[in-house]
């Protein structure tokens, strides 16, 4: 388990740091306890598959920019039907649906 990370999910910035050791630096707030941090590390764990579709995606959107362009050659329509249909990843949040395929 990723104890910053924890953290960071729950929107808990009263830690810092110090010698490779995090310290909690809020005294007027309870420090978490395991059963919260291991609540948040398993909504992050959830939550991964669809963090990572979405990455792929956004990554592909990017690769394909070019053919957005309006002076780009051939096939402009084709492309711009692709990316729209990455755009609409994920349209049923499910992490396992297939990407489109780029066209030829």
């Amino acid at each position: 388990m990723d104890i910053a990370a924890c953290l960071v999910h729950m929107g808990k910035s009263e830690w810092v740091v110090s010698n490779n050791v995090l310290e909690w630096k809020n005294e007027n707030e309870p420090q978490p306890t395991d059963d919260e941090l291991q609540a948040a590390w398993a909504e992050i764990q959830a939550e991964a598959p669809m963090k990572a579709l979405r990455e792929k995606r956004d990554r592909l959107l990017l690769e394909t920019d070019k053919h957005a362009l309006t002076d780009w050659p051939s096939k402009r329509n084709k492309w711009l039907a692709y990316r729209r249909a990455l755009r609409d990843l994920p349209a049923a949040n499910d992490p396992n649906v297939p990407f489109p395929d780029p066209p030829e």
